[in-house]
């Protein structure tokens, strides 16, 4: 997961130029959980960004900054889009 959300997060600027076009090119394109919901599941920036690091795994600087200063304090915000859908239980 570490390794997953910071390729997405360093894929900002180069790919697209925000992170929410590549939740949109991950959860619609490949029906994968965006990252921006995995990093607000996990309880914000601060969390991944330990997760990220403990993993010697590059952090982006994106969420460095959002762990920081504590904005965004959700990076996912779509109302229309059920994140449920992204996580199933079995």
């Amino acid at each position: 997961m570490a390794g997953y959300i910071s390729y997405a997060f360093h894929r900002v600027g180069e790919v697209t130029d925000t992170i929410d076009g590549i939740d949109r090119i991950m959860g619609q394109g490949f029906n994968w959980a965006p990252p921006s919901v995995l990093v607000d599941t996990m309880g914000g920036a601060a969390a991944a960004v330990e997760m990220i690091s403990k993993a010697d795994v590059a952090v982006p600087k994106i969420l460095e900054d959002a762990a920081k200063s504590g904005k965004p304090e959700r990076f996912f915000d779509h109302p229309r889009i059920n994140v449920g859908k992204f996580f199933v239980a079995g």
